[in-house]
């Protein structure tokens, strides 16, 4: 187990010093990017599972460096300043940078074929959602629901979203993906309710069965 936390640690460093593609083709070894989420054995699920935490966190990471970006001039503040030098603005005020915090709406296909990365892809939008401003999930096969409620229940007792739960909300005749039915039907309920903040993310294989 030592020397097997010892080589992780040493391709770590590898992938970060000379890139995924590199130490792939040196080391002749599979990384966890190569893993095709919808064949993974469960201890590979298992293991996205518990990097979906420190992946989140990196993300995070990312957004606050964004926040740090050059801030815009505060005409204001700047006039105030300018008093001390006869109206000169000598010194240009800027007003505080804001977080981004994007509004975020999920609408995502649970079927058979595309669960096991449905359901990554929630669990990491979820872990994020502290730097959400919103977040909203619909869930779809031939039917659609909204699940905001229900994940949130999940998270907070813990547990793994109850994604067979899920697919049981979203059968409308036969659990089939009908992308086609579900698009005009989240149109109609939902359309008027996204707004110039909201970034909708569709998830699924975009393809309707049967």
């Amino acid at each position: 187990r030592f020397r097997a936390e010892i080589e992780a640690s040493i391709r770590r460093v590898l992938v970060a010093d000379r890139g995924a593609r590199a130490v792939r083709a040196t080391m002749r070894v599979g990384l966890a990017q190569d893993k095709d989420i919808a064949s993974a054995s469960g201890a590979e699920l298992q293991a996205m599972t518990s990097a979906i935490g420190p992946l989140a966190q990196q993300l995070t990471q990312v957004l606050s460096r964004q926040a740090r970006r050059p801030r815009r001039p505060s005409i204001r503040g700047t006039l105030r300043r300018s008093m001390a030098t006869g109206g000169v603005p000598f010194r240009i005020v800027t007003e505080p940078a804001r977080p981004p915090k994007p509004e975020i709406v999920v609408l995502c296909d649970v079927s058979g074929s595309v669960a096991a990365f449905s359901r990554f892809t929630l669990e990491l939008l979820v872990a994020l959602d502290s730097r959400l401003s919103r977040l909203r999930i619909f869930a779809f096969t031939d039917g659609v629901a909204e699940i905001t409620g229900l994940v949130g229940e999940a998270r907070a007792a813990g547990l793994r979203l109850p994604l067979a739960r899920v697919q049981q909300e979203t059968v409308r005749l036969d659990g089939g993906s009908d992308y086609g039915h579900v698009l005009r039907t989240f149109a109609a309920g939902h359309a008027r309710q996204l707004t110039q903040r909201t970034a909708l993310l569709v998830v699924g294989d975009a393809r309707t069965n049967y």
